[in-house]
């Protein structure tokens, strides 16, 4: 496209170069030959030239003069113009040389052929100084011999007439030899430092159309990596709105930790005055068999307490099955925290650097998830052998209420039965002390998951307002890509407004 260009440029500037150079020869010519015409009229006027003289002369000159005007006018720059004008000056020129005896008319030509160096055609030249050559040397020969005038003086003349012709016509033919070659080093100079600053132009073109496509490349990759920061940010609001679940689902746990323990108070407290019961009751066997009847007046009150133990033991099942639940609601949410915090690595690892600090903070999060997670299910198998323990324990209770029963009746019937009930006492008492024991236990698991749960709860706010920081990293590092895919759209501007300045130049 460039080189197409320059041609354009170099044609239009030898197009106007020479429609000037035809306007200048034209004008010339016109001028030299009005003055000719006028001076003919006025000799005319004097009677030294006739009438028809000076018509002929008239007609020679202005039909070559109007055809040189006309083809001006349909097409400044034709080369035509030159060959008409020549032509025509070169018969005016002849009919003068050969119509007048005045010596001095050989130089009308000299001025008119000055004019046609400005074509810079040797070729041309040569032809129009041989013509003018031999013309003059007709002349001299056809004045000499034909008219006469061959006297001592005019011979001189002549001689002065020739040699001044030929002085002008090798001084022409030298010039416009030597000024054509000048013009041709200068021209092929202009040329090597038009084709070196087209070179340089290309250069710089080509070197700004790959800056345009890195600009280009650029902008997309800050339009996919906004892209991608946009969807980042959506996916640490759903991550938010996760942990803010979970915080609410261990204040749950944590509540039902509290009440756990509150029962399980209660059970102790019953348990205590139930040993209570236990320790009056064997001391009443040991005493005496008359206590028989003391006893059974307390044995509404040992039934009693068995059915407010039973009660209880029943209130600590229902609370251990609401843990138990809990405890799955939370095993569930961990499950869900370690895929959020396996699909937020995964976006980490595409986003590559600037992801980094949240792969950090996913993993820790995963990790989280994950003692969470095993913490849950140590919480897990407590309940499991506490649920088995209380179980157990309501089974141990009703037995032993289905023995007192039975112990009173036989006691009732049989006094002799009281070594058997003593014996059921103390079967009972180590059965107590098992329950007892798994109860402290059961109190210590509810204790640990409530530490464990507001350890939890203080690890989820942690992460949140990680999260919350990160959040808004990302939307300061998206500002900043917005940012920068302004400076490179700016960037994109500027090249391109250098790059048409270049085109116009060349």
């Amino acid at each position: 496209m460039c080189d197409v260009t320059i041609g354009e440029d170099k044609e239009n500037t030898m197009d106007s170069t020479i429609q000037r150079t035809n306007r200048v020869v034209l004008l010339t010519n016109w001028f030299l030959d009005g003055f000719l015409l006028l001076g003919y009229i006025a000799e005319y006027l004097k009677g030294g030239k006739s009438f028809f003289y000076v018509l002929v002369f008239f007609l020679l000159l202005i039909v070559p003069m109007a055809l040189a005007q006309y083809v001006y006018h349909k097409e400044k720059n034709s080369t035509r113009i030159k060959f008409i004008t020549i032509t025509g000056f070169f018969i005016v020129y002849s009919f003068v040389l050969f119509t007048s005896t005045r010596l001095l008319v050989f130089v009308y030509i000299i001025p008119i052929i000055l004019n046609y160096m400005l074509y810079f055609n040797l070729r041309f030249i040569t032809w129009s100084v041989t013509g003018m050559v031999v013309l003059n040397l007709g002349r001299v020969l056809y004045l000499y011999f034909y008219v006469g005038m061959n006297g001592s003086s005019i011979t001189t003349d002549y001689t002065i007439q020739m040699a001044c012709v030929i002085l002008v016509a090798v001084a022409l033919y030298v010039t416009t030899r030597l000024s054509n070659q000048y013009n041709r080093e200068h021209r092929r100079k202009i040329e090597q430092e038009q084709d070196a600053k087209t070179q340089t132009a290309e250069a710089v073109r080509e070197q700004m159309v790959a800056l345009f496509e890195q600009v280009e490349r650029q902008n997309n990759l800050v339009v996919e990596f906004n892209n991608r920061l946009r969807a980042q940010t959506g996916s640490f609001e759903n991550m938010t709105a996760s942990l803010q679940k979970l915080l609410s689902k261990a204040d749950s746990i944590r509540d039902i930790s509290a009440h756990q323990l509150e029962g399980n108070a209660t059970i102790e407290n019953s348990i205590t005055d139930f040993q209570k019961v236990q320790d009056t009751t064997k001391e009443h066997i040991r005493s005496s068999v008359g206590g028989i009847a003391e006893i059974q007046n307390q044995t509404g009150s040992i039934e009693e307490m068995v059915l407010k133990v039973e009660s209880t033991v029943s209130d600590i099942k229902v609370q251990s099955d609401r843990i138990r639940n809990s405890v799955e609601l939370i095993v569930e949410i961990s499950d869900k925290i370690n895929l959020l915090s396996l699909n937020a690595s995964i976006e980490a690892a595409r986003a590559g650097d600037s992801g980094r600090g949240f792969a950090v903070v996913a993993d820790e999060i995963g990790k989280l998830a994950v003692q969470t997670g095993e913490s849950i299910s140590e919480i897990y198998k407590v309940l499991d052998n506490s649920s088995r323990t209380t179980e157990e324990g309501v089974t141990v209770i009703q037995n032993t209420a289905s023995i007192i029963r039975d112990m009173l009746q036989y006691m009732q019937k049989n006094s002799r039965k009281i070594e058997a009930l003593q014996e059921s006492v103390i079967n009972e008492e180590q059965y107590i002390n098992i329950i007892i024991h798994e109860m402290k236990k059961n109190m210590e698991l509810a204790q640990h998951i409530g530490s464990e749960t507001d350890e939890q709860k203080t690890s989820i706010t942690d992460s949140s307002q990680m999260i919350s920081i990160l959040n808004q990293s990302l939307f300061e590092m998206l500002d900043s890509m917005k940012e920068l895919s302004a400076t490179s759209e700016e960037i994109h501007s500027r090249a391109d407004h250098v790059v048409q300045r270049i085109s116009g130049t060349m």
